[in-house]
């Protein structure tokens, strides 16, 4: 997010998979911790970080805020995936295939 201003322009089918993969990239980020946080709130053992009380614990599970949390793990996997693809393209792609300066402007150079 910190790059958004000075992201390349996205044309063509590949373009346009760059934007997909940004958006679940970025809903990824969103979306496995939120699950997680969310059956926290609703369980038993509660949420406490840096020994601050975040969530206090429930006296019986939340079955609505635990059923999330059931796709933690797979969604994990599948976040882990898409950053891989996203290491890879930006090497493959753009360093290797277009030469380009993106990796570069990824770096923060």
């Amino acid at each position: 997010l910190a790059n958004i201003q000075r992201r390349p322009t996205h044309v063509g089918l590949m373009g346009q998979a760059a934007v997909a993969g940004h958006v679940v990239l970025y809903a990824l980020m969103v979306i496995v911790p939120g699950v997680r946080l969310l059956a926290a709130a609703g369980g038993t053992r509660g949420l406490s970080y840096f020994g601050v009380q975040i969530f206090p614990p429930q006296t019986a599970e939340v079955a609505w805020m635990q059923a999330p949390a059931e796709w933690h793990g797979e969604l994990g996997w599948i976040l882990a995936l898409v950053v891989l693809g996203h290491i890879f393209m930006a090497v493959v792609w753009h360093r290797l295939m277009q030469r380009d300066d993106v990796l570069s402007t990824m770096a923060g150079r």
